[in-house]
């Protein structure tokens, strides 16, 4: 397999089909949408870590016009699902040329008109997309074909472009758009090489070249995208078949570094080489940019930077990508400032990291993010204030970027500094117990969202302990190696986080399962059958006041994740009991839980227990689930629907970390491969 296929018109698929059929390349973002599609089916050029917000609304990262936009008419009527029978269709995303085409037969009066068309965004050039663009006629027909610019873009919360100029340059079709509050600008430029008279038709909505044609014809287009601080024309020789051939060639070479082989599995194989597409296809290429955890698929979840990115996807490219992962590592050294500015806005001291991470790491979470399906309204959420865990999961991703990479000159470049800011930060949170003698973190919300404000969540309190772990850590490290970081209140900061580490609560345990927090266990035990038979609503929100709140049926994996992270501070045991507990008490309402069932099962080696078939079934959950396209659209009436990145940097850790038992220990590679029975074989390869 190398291809997602779809081989007919399913009209209830458009909306994940711009998912399952994506295009990019970490500077844009170009979504599977057919040709003829406009706004109403999600049509979308996403500009992914360029933020605007439009007056009190929701900041999101900027769509741009469709470049590519191209139909027919018959007869005043446009060619489209809608106003014609479809005769056959198909659609298919080819992973290893990062190519979509798509082939439909229309049938209009008594002639079959084929649409076919191929196109790519260049993984060697940064601002390149391509089509190429067929028409098949059974017969001759008096058609109208129009190509050029789409200008009512799909915004969720814009409009954030105010066109400038929109021109027909001898051929050359430019448009120009500022993004008012910022002062900057995005320019499109579209060269087709369609040798036939043309008439423009331009207005508010789209810049157009229309062409009367009655025969078959074939044409190529190639389009420039940047975004830049002045409105000056670009001047530039836009070659079609040279930027195809330049990005051919670069995703080849990049494929065989990265492919994966699974023998005996065909479905595994191409799942996790899918996953390895959609992490490719996202790196950042702007200037102090992380990931948003939507990927390029547009500007669900405000196009922000969460916890995905340094728990779920910055272990892929530690192992095939050192440069992403710096600029992942930069991302939170450069965004410290505005880390530092929310947690004393909440009234801490050091850096409370933003929840959605948005432009400049500005907090772009809201107090209210779900809307009740019931009432409309919005539900009071707790994630902006209450879930501290992020900024102990950005320095556990410096600790691995570290662990892998040895760069220790990025602790003196601001590393140690967020290390010590969220450190200063999590001493400033805890509360000190002085009749029970230990300190507590109280108020929080882990993993496991449908808790909220729970004392001592297990996942938290091992961050807390971890990352002032780290401070020490790194400080003795930075004295032997002769580093020096300057900071006159570190040494006697650590001399009371020391006093502190050995005070910090530790989790209830009882028959072996360590408790999620504090009170956990008194929670209703009920089945998750018989909580969602409970449900009134099919999208309603289970979490904050809703109907798991009181019961012990929790969003996704939450001491799961820890074990896993936290693997060599427990034992097998420690594994085998949590698992069997909290497994049929997960709801699996986040992509981000299938991996970490799959990663702990792994670990799992019990006779009496096929652990392995488990970790089997969640890592094809998590490879797959743009293939389907069958995640999440809606929590409460919010639409949360896009691609899912973080599960494909799961789906990679579960193949590599779990199957093969990759580890690293004394600069040395270790592999402990645990195999389900089907696979026979995996090779891939690592840059360590």
């Amino acid at each position: 397999m190398e291809k997602i296929i779809e081989n007919r018109f399913i009209k209830e698929n458009i909306e994940k089909n711009g998912n399952r059929f994506i295009l990019g390349n970490g500077y844009l973002g170009y979504r599977g949408t057919l040709d003829e599609f406009r706004k109403k089916e999600l049509a979308c050029l996403n500009l992914p870590g360029l933020f605007d917000q439009v007056e009190n609304k929701t900041v999101e990262p900027v769509n741009s016009p469709n470049p590519l936009y191209t139909y027919l008419t018959y007869k005043d009527k446009v060619i489209n699902y809608e106003n014609f029978e479809i005769k056959n269709h198909s659609i298919e995303l080819n992973i290893y040329s990062g190519t979509v085409t798509r082939i439909t037969t229309f049938i209009v009066e008594d002639v079959d008109v084929t649409i076919e068309s191929t196109r790519f965004v260049s993984h060697k050039e940064n601002n390149i997309i391509g089509r190429t663009y067929k028409i098949l006629l059974s017969k001759p027909i008096d058609l109208m074909l129009y190509t050029g610019i789409d200008l009512d873009i799909w915004d969720l919360n814009g409009p954030h472009l105010k066109t400038v100029s929109c021109t027909d340059d001898n051929g050359l079709l430019r448009y120009i758009g500022l993004i008012p509050n910022k002062n900057h600008y995005v320019e499109e430029i579209i060269k087709d090489d369609l040798k036939l008279e043309y008439n423009l038709v331009i207005d508010n909505s789209y810049l157009l070249k229309q062409y009367q044609i009655n025969h078959n014809i074939s044409f190529n287009t190639i389009v420039y995208v940047e975004d830049k601080k002045n409105n000056n024309l670009t001047n530039i020789d836009l070659d079609y078949k040279k930027s195809l051939e330049l990005h051919l060639n670069e995703i080849s070479d990049k494929w065989s570094k990265l492919k994966v082989t699974i023998e005996s599995d065909e479905l595994a194989e191409f799942g996790v080489n899918l996953s390895i597409y959609h992490l490719m296809i996202i790196a950042p290429k702007r200037e102090n940019t992380s990931i948003s955890a939507r990927g390029v698929s547009g500007q669900v979840y405000k196009g922000a930077c969460f916890w995905d990115t340094e728990m779920f996807m910055l272990p892929y490219y530690l192992l095939n990508d050192l440069e992403t992962s710096k600029k992942i590592i930069e991302y939170r050294i450069n965004t410290l400032p505005n880390a530092i500015l929310k947690a004393k806005s909440f009234g801490y001291n050091g850096a409370f990291y933003a929840w959605e991470s948005v432009d400049e790491g500005k907090e772009g979470c809201s107090f209210f993010n779900i809307i009740d399906v019931f009432t409309n309204r919005p539900i009071r959420t707790y994630f902006i204030d209450k879930q501290i865990h992020i900024s102990g999961d950005v320095v556990y991703g410096i600790d691995k970027y570290l662990e892998i990479t040895k760069d220790y000159d990025i602790l003196i470049s601001g590393g140690m500094d967020v290390i010590y800011q969220v450190s200063k930060f999590y001493y400033s949170y805890l509360l000190y117990n002085s009749v029970k003698d230990f300190y507590s973190v109280n108020d929080v919300i882990g993993p496991d969202e449908y808790h909220e404000r729970v004392n001592n969540n297990a996942y938290t309190n091992k961050l807390v302990e971890f990352t002032f772990n780290c401070l020490i850590k790194y400080s003795n490290l930075l004295r032997k190696l002769n580093m020096t970081y300057e900071n006159d209140e570190l040494e006697s900061f650590i001399k009371k986080v020391k006093k502190v580490i050995r005070k910090i609560y530790n989790p209830n345990i009882l028959n072996n399962v360590i408790e999620q927090f504090e009170g956990y266990f008194n929670l209703e035990d009920v089945s998750l059958s018989e909580l969602l038979k409970r449900k009134i609503h099919p999208n309603e929100y289970l979490g904050g006041n809703g109907i798991a709140a009181t019961t012990q049926i929790i969003k996704q994996a939450d001491v799961v994740t820890m074990l896993y992270m936290f693997k060599d501070d427990y034992n097998l045991k420690d594994y085998y009991y949590n698992f069997n507990y909290y497994h049929p008490r997960t709801e699996h309402g986040s992509s981000l839980s299938a991996c970490m069932y799959s990663l702990l099962a792994t670990m799992i080696k019990e006779k009496d227990h096929d652990y392995v078939s488990t970790a089997y079934k969640y890592f094809l959950d998590s490879a797959l689930i743009d293939y389907y396209g069958d995640g999440k659209l809606y929590a409460g009436n919010t639409y949360i629907g896009g691609t899912h990145p973080a599960s494909s940097g799961g789906a990679y850790m579960c193949l590599v970390y779990g199957f093969c038992g990759l580890r690293f220990k004394n600069d040395k590679i270790y592999l402990n491969p645990n195999l389900p029975e089907n696979i026979k074989k995996i090779k891939f390869k690592i840059t360590y």
